[in-house]
Parts: C-alpha cells; structure tokens; sequence
C-alpha cells in the first residue's frame, strides 16, 4: 500500500537524520571523504526520500490514455505495478548515496530488496547493514554483504528485477546473468566525459569548474572530466591556470590537504599511478605519493 511504502521512506529518513555522524564516519573511513562531502552524500539521499514520500500519490496514479475510434466508448489508462523482488548491487564510488538512491525508488513502486553494498567499502557496508533493518522492515529490504562469490550467489539466483551501478566490465556479467532467466536490469554504468574548453571561454572559470568536478570524490565520479578538449589559442593559459586552481585549493602537498578525499583502494591508486607513468605526456602538477 501506499502508505506502507511511505512508512519506509519516512524511517529511512530518520535513519539518516538520526545517524548522520556515523554515516559520515563510515565514508570517511572508506574513502578519506572530507566532512563536507560525506555530509552531502547524506542529504542528497535524504531529500531524494522525501523527495519521493511526497510524490507517491501522483506516481502511483493511473494515468489516462486516448482509446482508439473502434475501442469507443472503452476507457483506457497506465497503471504502474511493482516488479516484485529486486537486487540492488551497489559501486563503491558513491557506496552510500548509490546504493539508498535505487533502494528509495523500489520502495517508492512496491517492490521488496535485497541490497548489496559493495565489498570495498566496509564501512559503509557495515552501517548498512547494521542501520536498516533496525529501520525499515524486512519486507521492505534486507542488507547482505560479502564479497565477489556472494555477488555470484546473488546473480545466480531469479529476480525480477536488478539494479547494478558499477563498471562496463561487471555489467556484462550482470547482465548475462539476467538473460538467464529474462530479467529486467537498470545498468548505471561509467562512461568518459570530457571537457570542452574553445577559444571564447573565460579560461580562469574553466579552470575552476574542471578541478572542482575532478577532484570531487578525487575522480571516482562516472561524470568526472576524463580529459579536456582545449582551443589551441587557449592550451597554455589553460594549462598555468588549472595548476594555479590545483595549488591554490590544495597545496603543494594535495595528499596533505584535508579537502581532498583518497583513492579507495591501494589497487585502484596503483592502477591511476601507472596510468600516469606510462601516459609519455609531461606532468605539469602533483605532488608526492606517500605509501
């Protein structure tokens, strides 16, 4: 019922309100996460709930649809059902706000979840699974975590409906998985995005927006600029003024500064590490890599 649904929502607000320090916490053991930053991931996943608490009424209502001369005087409409059973598998990057975002959507439809946190997060997890069911009830979703032979566990098995958010790579798997039994998925997957940069734009403001997109969540964003493309009439003043912008926000030592997070993984830094070395381009800012 909808007001069941509500209900849900409701407590999965005060869970977040009442326990927005740990959740801080938990983000910022996992990931490094600067106060402000965790703090956002937090209130975005409030207002989305409220967002959709509030909203039921007019998603849940049929909506009418014009019926053909030959169906006259038939009437016709939309009427949205839930799935049923739906997994959720959250990323690491966002392991918060990802996962509560699709949780609060299945709910807001009717359906029952299973959620998944991610394995590199355990913190986060943690909190998780500790925080919802005292919260919100097992009818409406349970909390599992484990690492990749429980996502294996998990895909094995029939739903109807998943959720992943994570790489190209492991969607494939996901989705070969439902083919298996005819499953509906939502794939939230990561893509490139660059930044354009012509020869009209005000190269300072440039600067700004793309250090402050790139070094939110140090780049783990599926929407972080990947590379810019760049006027040749504007290429060296773009260059002095995005190192000016990263010196200027976060020092000559930026692994010192408290507002830039961390890589999630010692893998995943060593991965960007090499990337880097082996780019042949020329590094024109940085600073050290501390173990």
């Amino acid at each position: 019922s909808l007001t069941f649904r509500r209900a849900q929502l409701v407590a999965l607000v005060a869970m977040l309100e009442d326990h927005k320090d740990e959740a801080v916490a938990a983000l910022a053991s996992d990931m490094g996460r600067p106060a402000a930053e965790a703090g956002g991931e937090v209130a975005v996943s409030i207002r989305e709930a409220k967002d959709a608490a509030s909203s039921l009424e007019r998603w849940s209502a049929p909506e009418p649809k014009p019926v053909h001369l030959m169906m006259q005087p038939s009437h016709a409409a939309v009427r949205r059902s839930p799935y049923g059973a739906c997994l959720i598998i959250g990323p690491y990057n966002y392991p918060l706000m990802l996962c509560l975002e699709p949780l609060i959507g299945a709910i807001a439809a009717g359906n029952a979840t299973l959620l998944k946190p991610s394995e590199l997060t355990p913190a986060t997890a943690a909190f998780l699974e500790k925080r919802i069911p005292a919260y919100l009830t097992a009818e409406a979703c349970r909390v599992v975590t484990g690492g990749v032979e429980v996502s294996q566990a998990l895909l094995a098995t029939q739903w109807d409906f998943i959720y992943f958010t994570g790489s190209p790579r492991v969607g494939r798997i996901v989705a070969k998985a439902a083919a298996e039994h005819l499953t509906p998925t939502a794939l939230e997957l990561g893509g490139k995005a660059p930044a354009v940069v012509l020869s009209s734009a005000d190269v300072g403001e440039a600067a700004r927006r793309i250090v402050n997109a790139k070094a939110l969540n140090v780049g783990q964003t599926c929407i972080a600029p990947d590379y810019v493309l760049v006027d040749r009439s504007q290429h060296t003043a773009l260059v002095a003024a995005l190192t000016a912008e990263m010196r200027a926000m976060f020092g000559d030592e930026p692994h010192a500064s408290p507002d830039l997070g961390r890589m999630c993984t010692v893998g995943h830094f060593d991965r960007m590490a090499k990337l880097l070395a082996e780019s042949g381009g020329t590094q024109r800012r940085g600073g050290s890599a501390p173990p």
